[in-house]
C-alpha cells in the first residue's frame, strides 16, 4: 500500500512550544504507514529529528525570504497532507495548494492566540479554507473565533491535545545535573521559555524579591531579546546571588524536576505546555491565569496554584505558601498526575493519525 506523504511546514524552526510539538508528532508517527517531510526557511532548534524524517532546510535569514522557494518546494514535493503552525505559515500553505491547484489536504494547527490585526484578518478571511484547523484545545478555538470574528464551521475543527509527555522526557528528567542551588540545600523555583514580552519573566523575578529568604532562589532556562531588560532588573533589585539564567538546555526536564517549584508568569498562552511538563517531573506549578482556559491544564488548589496575570505580589505570596506547607505540595503533585496522562505523546500522534487517514 502506497505511503501518505505528509508535509509539515513552520519556517523559523527555533527551540519553542510549537516546534516542540512539531518534533514529539515528527519522531512517533507511523512511518510504515507515512513518508513525513518537515520543511523550514531556517533551521536553528537543538530539538533531535529522528533520521528517517527528511528534512529540508532552505536556510534563509528570515522567514519573508523563503517563502517563494517553501510554496516551490511544496509544489515539487506534491504531498497528500500539508500541516503548518502559526497564522503565517498557515497561510502560505493556502496559498501553495490554490497558487498551484494541489491535491494536498490543508492543516492549520492552532496554538497560540493571535491578537494583531493583520493576523486577525488572515484568520478571518482564510481559515474557513483550510481542510482542519487543528485546536489544543476548546479555549484556544472559542477566543480565536471571538477575536478574529471567523466564520469557522464545526466540522472543520478538531481538538487534539498537544504531545507532551512520553518516556524518553521522564528518563530525561532523572539525568545527573551539576548546579550549586541544585544541592539539596536550597529552595529553588524554576522556569522555561523564550525571554520574550509576553512571557513577562520579569514578574517572577519581581516576586522572588517579595521574599526576603536568599535561600530562595529563581532557576531561569532559556533565551530571547528580553534577557538584557530582566538581567539588568536582577541587578537593580540586587538579586545577582539569588537569580541565575542558564540559557537554554537540549535537556530542561533534569533542572525541572529537582526544584521546588516551577512559575509560569506569561501574559498570555495559547496553551502552557511547559506546566505539564513539570507536572511530568512531579515538580508543583505556579501560573498565571494567561491561557484561554486555565482549567485545561490547571484546577486551582487541585493540580496547581493559580494568580492574576501581572500580580507579582501574589505570585510571591503562592510561592511562599508551597515552600511552607508540605501537605499542599504533595497535593498538587497527586492531582496533576491525571492531567500528565491527557497529554502523553502516544494518545496525540494517535488522534493526529486518525485525522490523516480521514482527510
Amino acid at each position: 500500500m502506497k505511503k501518505k506523504k505528509i508535509l509539515f511546514y513552520y519556517s523559523i524552526f527555533l527551540n519553542g512550544g510549537i516546534e516542540r510539538v512539531f518534533i514529539n508528532i515528527l519522531n512517533n508517527l507511523d512511518l510504515k504507514k507515512y513518508e513525513v517531510v518537515l520543511l523550514n526557511t531556517n533551521n536553528r532548534s537543538t530539538f533531535h529529528l529522528k533520521n528517517e524524517v527528511r528534512r529540508i532546510n532552505l536556510d534563509k535569514k528570515r522567514a519573508r525570504d523563503g517563502v517563494f522557494e517553501s510554496i516551490m518546494v511544496m509544489k515539487k514535493e506534491n504531498p497528500d497532507i500539508i500541516i503548518a503552525g502559526g497564522c503565517i505559515n498557515n497561510l502560505t500553505i493556502l496559498l501553495a495548494k490554490k497558487i498551484f491547484r494541489m491535491k494536498a489536504k490543508v492543516i492549520f494547527s492552532l496554538h497560540a492566540i493571535d491578537r494583531t490585526m493583520v493576523r486577525k484578518k488572515i484568520i478571518k478571511w482564510f481559515y474557513p479554507l483550510a481542510d482542519k484547523v487543528v485546536g489544543i484545545n476548546r479555549g484556544s478555538i472559542d477566543l480565536t473565533i471571538k477575536i478574529s470574528e471567523v466564520n469557522l464551521i464545526e466540522s472543520k475543527i478538531k481538538i487534539i491535545n498537544n504531545p507532551v509527555v512520553d518516556e524518553n522526557m521522564i528518563e530525561m528528567s532523572k539525568e545527573g545535573v551539576a548546579h550549586k542551588w541544585l544541592d539539596g540545600n536550597h529552595k529553588v523555583f524554576t522556569t522555561i521559555g523564550r525571554l520574550s514580552w509576553e512571557k513577562t519573566q520579569n514578574i517572577m523575578i519581581c516576586a522572588l524579591n517579595e521574599i526576603k529568604d536568599k535561600s530562595v532562589k529563581l532557576l531561569i532556562i532559556g533565551e530571547g531579546p528580553e534577557e538584557e531588560k530582566y538581567r539588568e532588573l536582577v541587578k537593580n533589585l540586587k538579586l545577582e546571588d539569588r537569580v541565575d539564567f542558564i540559557g537554554h538546555q537540549i535537556n530542561p526536564f533534569k533542572y525541572i524536576s529537582r526544584c521546588d517549584g516551577f512559575l509560569l508568569s506569561s501574559k498570555t498562552e495559547g496553551f502552557g505546555m511547559v506546566l505539564v511538563e513539570a507536572m511530568a517531573c512531579k515538580v508543583p506549578v505556579i501560573s498565571t491565569r494567561s491561557m484561554a482556559r486555565p482549567e485545561d491544564i490547571i484546577l486551582d488548589g487541585k493540580t496547581g496554584l493559580l494568580c492574576d496575570v501581572g500580580d507579582y505580589e501574589e505570585m510571591a505570596r503562592l510561592m511562599k505558601l508551597l515552600l511552607e506547607d508540605n501537605d499542599l505540595k504533595k497535593k498538587l503533585i497527586t492531582g496533576s498526575q491525571n492531567t500528565v496522562e491527557k497529554f502523553s505523546v502516544k494518545e496525540s500522534v494517535k488522534k493526529y493519525e486518525e485525522l490523516f487517514e480521514k482527510l
